[in-house]
């Protein structure tokens, strides 16, 4: 979003332009611009789950396991402290890395912290092997 460049935009203006930018699709996303509107995101509003978003996105740029380190860290914020959406992204990239084992318990803790039943609907899945698309972002609370 060249039109950003030079300002500071605010977090809400951030966001619409991730959005804006993802909306193509995921594959034709491009995730370095993604990244990029995350780093000023976090500048603009520094809290973990615009770090974990961010997270997501350095995947798509860096792989999993660059990802995964970043969501090891965010793990020990208090603020993240009964999250779903850590350990199911967390399961996501372990998915992606074939350390299955490991996912499958990211997975079930991730359906034990979920209130909603969409949610846990959709976790199940994933736990069962059901098919279910992995998750692809976290709400920005």
């Amino acid at each position: 979003m060249a039109g950003l460049r030079g300002a500071q935009p605010g977090r809400f203006v951030l966001q619409a332009a991730i959005a804006v930018v993802r909306s193509a699709s995921l594959e034709k996303a491009d995730w370095n611009e993604i990244v990029r509107l995350y780093d000023d995101w976090l500048v603009a509003w520094p809290t973990p789950v615009v770090a974990l978003n961010r997270a997501l996105a350095v995947s798509k740029v860096d792989g999993p396991l660059v990802a995964l380190t970043l969501v090891e860290e965010l793990e020990s914020d208090p603020r993240l402290t009964g999250y779903h959406y850590v350990p199911a992204i967390k399961s996501n990239l372990l998915r992606s890395l074939d350390r299955t084992d490991e996912a499958l318990v990211e997975s079930e803790r991730a359906l034990d912290l979920t209130r909603n039943e969409a949610g846990r609907a959709f976790l199940d899945a994933q736990v069962r092997g059901r098919g279910a698309r992995p998750v692809t972002s976290g709400s920005s609370r």
